[in-house]
């Protein structure tokens, strides 16, 4: 059986999303001192031609651009697929995770994600925070 790694993306950012660019601090970017925001969470689930639900190896991600007031943490956990083809399938997910720190002022910050699959590929993403 040949598996459709692309389909298995898409079928990945229905089932348990990805991390959103944020374009500039505004109120929905703001997190008070000492709070957290998940800005992505990653997993990688192929999907076969018989329609058969395979999760993957969590992607890899790295961090490329550091908060200078915060932290980024990368969390490793499982997550249920909720959607058609594959729920309830247990994957292994990366969570992105903005600790906000006790300054205000604001954050860029960039992280690069890295699937298994060539169609998934990789893929960089950045997001502007304020601490409140």
């Amino acid at each position: 059986m040949r598996h459709s790694p692309t389909l298995s993306i898409l079928a990945l950012l229905a089932l348990l999303g990805t991390g959103a660019q944020a374009q500039a601090v505004s109120p929905g970017n703001m997190v008070p001192r000492g709070g957290e925001v998940v800005l992505g969470r990653y997993a990688e689930i192929l999907l076969d031609a018989a329609g058969t639900c395979r999760a993957m190896r969590r992607p890899s991600v790295v961090i490329t651009r550091a908060p200078r007031t915060g932290m980024l943490v990368l969390r490793k956990t499982v997550a249920a697929a909720g959607r058609a083809p594959c729920p309830g399938l247990q994957a292994p997910v990366t969570e992105v995770v903005y600790q906000a720190g006790r300054q205000t002022g604001v954050d860029p910050v960039a992280w690069r994600v890295r699937y298994q699959s060539r169609e998934g590929g990789v893929r960089d993403y950045s997001a502007t925070l304020g601490t409140e």
